[in-house]
């Protein structure tokens, strides 16, 4: 039973994820075929908050870039973005001062949320960091004239090496019932 569930969360992360990148791969132009290549595809301009490597938004990045999108990573150390692409500018910027994040915006037709916490510990404690995140990336939307926002996670989805038994069997399990 566990096992079950656990792979419903995965698969539904991973299905809500390639929804997303198909939403953002179709445009109005667009002629797709039944083997699925498409023509006249217009590349978006795509702004990712929290694209450092080995994230949601790090992986969102190269799959956006890979489908031929203009990306702008943004991300509070903007050394831990090491992908390189003709089509990947990267840009230093902070949800908890959206000042930082209204120059990147410029000129975007859609911004991907992808941020959130980094370590591990940062998981038990209260947090405002989405709530407070996702009003400062609406403000910088606003100041930058960007109208489209898509919020992604993985929190809690995935597999912590290391963490341990308690996590793995117990805490874990417990937190998917809500």
């Amino acid at each position: 039973m566990l096992c079950s569930t656990m792979m419903k969360r995965v698969c539904m992360l991973v299905c809500l994820f390639l929804l997303l990148i198909g939403v953002l791969a179709v445009s109005a132009e667009e002629q797709c075929s039944l083997d699925g290549s498409c023509s006249n595809v217009k590349p978006l301009k795509i702004v990712v908050i929290g694209a450092s490597d080995g994230t949601t938004g790090g992986l969102f990045t190269v799959k956006a870039l890979d489908s031929g999108h203009y990306v702008t990573a943004v991300a509070r150390t903007p050394s831990r973005i090491t992908k390189q692409h003709e089509n990947l500018t990267v840009a230093t910027g902070d949800v908890k001062h959206p000042l930082t994040l209204v120059e990147p915006m410029k000129g975007a037709d859609v911004v991907i949320g992808a941020f959130g916490h980094r370590a591990f510990s940062d998981t038990f404690k209260t947090t405002t960091l989405y709530s407070d995140g996702a009003r400062a990336v609406l403000d910088a939307m606003t100041e930058a004239g960007v109208k489209k926002l898509i919020m992604i996670t993985s929190s809690g989805t995935s597999y912590m090496p290391g963490v341990g038994i308690v996590w793995d069997f117990i805490l874990r399990p417990f937190m998917w019932r809500f």
